[in-house]
């Protein structure tokens, strides 16, 4: 079963449906305009190609045997006007030859006919997290979509307060502030003052800077899975640990994740 919430992306999205079979097209067209934000209809490539231009659709999906244009030739003649707009097949089993084909003229993916819907859903999140993750005012956690600075700032609130609280739990030594900026699929968290009594005590002599940077990072990897764990749950949707840099000498720390 899809859950409502799991769409949210897809509410974002403008997408061209092309089937030329009257009951497949009417079955699949109603559950689709229930769940993107604008769907469109063609029966065939060469009247999707029309839309493609005028309407700029974010998505394609189409069947692949068609009359008057057939779904790899308007797939071929989309690529030739310059049209990147991902595109997700739909063929039964015996069209395998043809699918090897449209995978060299860029479809993203292909489903099976009889459509399983839970898989369908599945292939349009992606792409719809693609698509929208590349904007740079969007950011997408997991099937959730965040678009307006409120509930950024909400998100990115919950994060300093859960590296505060891992920092002081497993320290004893909380930061003294914590910047936290999401964009797209990456989060970067800058903190400043986390060095505990000890760190800072081997560097009164203004020396072994590099030492506390290799304990600080020793630190991050052996508390790795601690980390992720809590953060993934304050946001609700997955994330890696991309990078950590750390600089003794200004007492600051900057971590990179990345949203799965």
């Amino acid at each position: 079963m899809i859950q409502p919430e799991s769409t949210a992306v897809l509410k974002q999205l403008t997408v061209l449906y092309i089937e030329d079979d009257s009951q497949t097209r009417q079955e699949l067209a109603l559950y689709l305009k229930r769940r993107v934000g604008r769907l469109i209809i063609a029966t065939n490539g060469k009247e999707a190609l029309r839309y493609i231009d005028d309407e700029a659709p974010q998505l394609v999906i189409t069947d692949l045997k068609m009359p008057e244009m057939d779904g790899l030739s308007m797939i071929r003649q989309m690529r030739r006007n310059g049209k990147e707009t991902p595109v997700i097949i739909t063929s039964a089993l015996s069209d395998a030859e043809t699918i090897i084909e449209a995978v060299d003229v860029g479809i993203v993916h292909y489903v099976v006919k009889p459509i399983n819907l839970e898989e369908l859903m599945t292939q349009m999140q992606r792409v719809a997290r693609d698509i929208l993750m590349k904007k740079g005012d969007v950011v997408v956690l997991g099937e959730h979509c965040l678009m307006d600075a409120d509930q950024v700032a909400e998100v990115e609130m919950k994060i300093r307060g859960e590296m505060a609280h891992f920092l002081k739990k497993q320290t004893g030594k909380g930061p003294r502030d914590v910047h936290v900026a999401i964009k797209g699929n990456r989060i970067e968290i800058r903190l400043k003052g986390c060095l505990t009594k000890l760190e800072e005590g081997i560097l009164v002599n203004g020396r072994h800077y590099s030492l506390v940077d290799y304990h600080r990072k020793i630190f991050y990897g052996e508390n790795e899975t601690t980390l992720i764990k809590n953060l993934s749950g304050v946001m609700s949707c997955a994330v890696e640990l991309e990078e950590v840099t750390c600089d003794s000498q200004r007492n600051a720390e900057k971590i990179v994740l990345v949203i799965r």
